[in-house]
């Protein structure tokens, strides 16, 4: 991995495809080094894209804008990656396993969490998490 490389949350895309605040320091991670979502995150998108979105996105578009983007898909699903999720979970219970898997991804790969929420309190015990809003 290198220093520009990230994991990105859902919310850091939902925050592009709206044009929320934070927009353009995701698109500019999106320009320099690798960005990696999981494949539950993933699925997120495609569901929240179109909900957030619906003149722009159906779950197809939203994930013809997903491939564009050209962000690597991980699809970790050993019991030793669940049992990280899990302890992520109890830690911070308001996480939801789509956050929960995303903070232990950026664990496993050892780069920043980019994400516009606000609830990963206890999950910088796991990985470093970076607000951009």
């Amino acid at each position: 991995m290198t220093s520009g490389d990230c994991v990105l949350d859902t919310s850091a895309l939902i925050a592009v495809i709206r044009g929320e605040p934070g927009a353009e320091q995701v698109r500019d991670r999106l320009m320099s080094g690798r960005q990696f979502m999981h494949a539950v995150n993933v699925a997120e998108f495609l569901f929240t894209a179109p909900r957030r979105r619906p003149e722009l996105f159906t779950p197809e578009s939203a994930l013809a804008w997903f491939n564009a983007a050209e962000i690597g898909i991980v699809d970790i699903l050993d019991l030793k990656f669940i049992q990280l999720t899990a302890h992520i979970r109890l830690a911070e219970r308001s996480l939801s396993i789509g956050d929960g898997m995303a903070v232990a991804l950026a664990s496993v790969l050892d780069v920043p969490l980019v994400t516009a929420e606000r609830n990963f309190k206890r999950a910088h015990d796991y990985a470093r998490i970076e607000l951009i809003r």
